[in-house]
């Protein structure tokens, strides 16, 4: 590799993570935290697939739960986007994260057919009922 590529690849690197640093900014929405923000993306992507992986069949969590439970409680939406990216092949439950109401992702239908195949209840609304399926930490 010639130093000229290294030098473009690393500046393009060093780009990158400043607009992902700017999107996190987004997601958190606090002034001060931009100015001292040092997030490690990766290793909140592997705390999101260990606490989604830890998720009882047929128990259903929230996307702010996962990122109360990875460290990171203002950032549910990355959490959706991380779940949303995440490889078919890795095989991670993701089919049992919904949103605070209990919906399930829009226009993917197969996941309430894998929830409730699981025996996870749903409402008349077609909302899971988190009363009933909602995986409850402290009680295990």
């Amino acid at each position: 590799m010639s130093f000229d590529f290294v030098a473009k690849l690393s500046d393009f690197l060093n780009k990158r993570a400043e607009i992902l640093a700017k999107k996190r900014y987004i997601y958190c929405r606090k002034q001060d935290d931009f100015a001292n923000m040092r997030f490690d993306l990766e290793a909140f992507r592997r705390e999101v697939y260990a606490v989604v992986a830890a998720i009882p069949r047929g128990k259903v969590t929230t996307y702010g739960q996962i990122a109360r439970l990875a460290g990171c409680p203002n950032h549910a939406r990355l959490v959706g986007h991380v779940l949303r990216n995440t490889r078919p092949a890795l095989r991670y439950p993701c089919h049992r994260v919904v949103n605070s109401q209990g919906r399930t992702v829009p226009y993917w239908q197969k996941q309430a057919e894998l929830l409730r195949a699981e025996g996870v209840v749903f409402k008349s609304n077609g909302c899971v009922d988190m009363k009933a399926c909602g995986w409850n930490l402290s009680a295990e």
